[in-house]
Parts: C-alpha cells; sequence; structure tokens
C-alpha cells in the first residue's frame, strides 16, 4: 500500500510505531515481570511517542502482561522468603512506580505476626554467625541488620527478645 497523502502517510508511521514500541515491551517483559511505570520509561527513553507508549500500557495490561496490582501482592508475599520486612517491601514496590493504593491492598496482606515471624528466622540465622561476641554486641548488630532490612522497631525488638529468651533455654 502507498500512502497518497499526508494523512495516510501519518496514520502509517503511527502504525509503525505502535508496533515497533510493542515488540520493544514484549521483549522488555520476556526477561522478568515489569510494572507499568518501568515500561512507560523503557518505551520513552527509546524516543516513542506518549501516546503510542500509553497505547501499548493499554494493550499490555488488558492482555495481562501487565497487572501492578498482583505485582505488588507478589512482592510482599515473597517478602518472608527473602527475610525483609515491611519497609523494604513498601520501598521497593513505590521504587517500581507502584501507585500508593496498591501499596497500601499489598501490605494488609503482610501481618505483624508475619513479619515478626520473619525477623525471628533472619535473627536466628544472622546471630549463628556472630558466635563468641558478646549478647550487648550482637543484639546492637542484629538490630541494625534488622531496621536495615526494612523491619519495622517492634519487629526487630521482638525477634531480639525471642532470640534470647532461646538463648537463655539453651544455657540451662
Amino acid at each position: 500500500m502507498v500512502a497518497n497523502n499526508p494523512d495516510e502517510l501519518e496514520k502509517a508511521r503511527e502504525e509503525l510505531e505502535y508496533h515497533e514500541a510493542l515488540a520493544s515491551a514484549y521483549s522488555y517483559l520476556g526477561f522478568r515481570s515489569r510494572t507499568a511505570a518501568e515500561v512507560r520509561k523503557k518505551l520513552v527513553e527509546k524516543a516513542y511517542s506518549l501516546p503510542t507508549v500509553e497505547s501499548v500500557l493499554r494493550h499490555l495490561q488488558a492482555e495481562g502482561y501487565i497487572n501492578d496490582r498482583e505485582y505488588a501482592e507478589r512482592l510482599a508475599e515473597t517478602a518472608p522468603l527473602r527475610r525483609i520486612g515491611r519497609g523494604r517491601v513498601a520501598a521497593e514496590i513505590r521504587r517500581r512506580g507502584i501507585a500508593p493504593d496498591l501499596l497500601k491492598e499489598a501490605m494488609l496482606n503482610f501481618s505483624d505476626k508475619q513479619e515478626i515471624e520473619t525477623a525471628v528466622a533472619f535473627a536466628v540465622q544472622r546471630s549463628a554467625s556472630m558466635e563468641g561476641i558478646d549478647v550487648a554486641t550482637r543484639n546492637r548488630r542484629l538490630m541494625g541488620a534488622l531496621q536495615r532490612r526494612g523491619f519495622t522497631w517492634s519487629a526487630a525488638r521482638s525477634a531480639l527478645q525471642q532470640l534470647s529468651e532461646n538463648d537463655e533455654r539453651t544455657e540451662d
């Protein structure tokens, strides 16, 4: 098909750009799941027009290739496996450009009990490498490590208390 007028030529150019941007997005999504913001940023970096980028994002969301809600929930669900706390999960979700309402929704699934259990597991694992260090130094270092991993102060404190209780039981 040969474009005879400027309008047809422009429409053909836009369609070509759309298909190129879509192919680029599929390639980018082939490595791992991405958020809408991550895909938008990548396509804008590749100099696709904003209307094309938004059109591609709508298509990918409609087809289920991008779902920020599921992405945020998955980050929150895997936190215990990665031994990270609420603060770190929230920071990761924000860093990936997920909307604040989806962040709140995902964090509802992360209970206080779950965070404490995860903090205890991390503290037990980390304290195993701290044999021979006095308890005060160990606890100070563990508190810092727990907070750097995004655990709340109360979860970190509870983890240290449980660790101390376990230490007392093994001494008896």
